[in-house]
């Protein structure tokens, strides 16, 4: 699972509440981000202005849950 804008408020309540949900949670944003990544979790910040960013950065999730502004 591919969890963007993590930093964020709402993305700081649904990092935990998502956990049982997912193998592996990639977590994203361009402000930092703490906690630092437990396990389970990979930090991938990313600008999601770029495409080919963006490309990278979901590429081979099967669901994304996209808060970032």
């Amino acid at each position: 699972m591919l969890l963007t804008g993590d930093a964020g408020g709402l993305g700081k309540v649904l990092r935990e509440r998502l956990q049982p949900m997912a193998k592996v949670i990639r977590l994203s944003d361009v402000a930092e981000m703490t906690p630092s990544a437990g396990a389970h979790e990979e930090v991938v910040p990313c600008d999601l202005a770029g495409k080919k960013a963006v490309d990278a950065l979901g590429a081979g999730w099967g669901a994304i849950v996209h808060l970032g502004g």
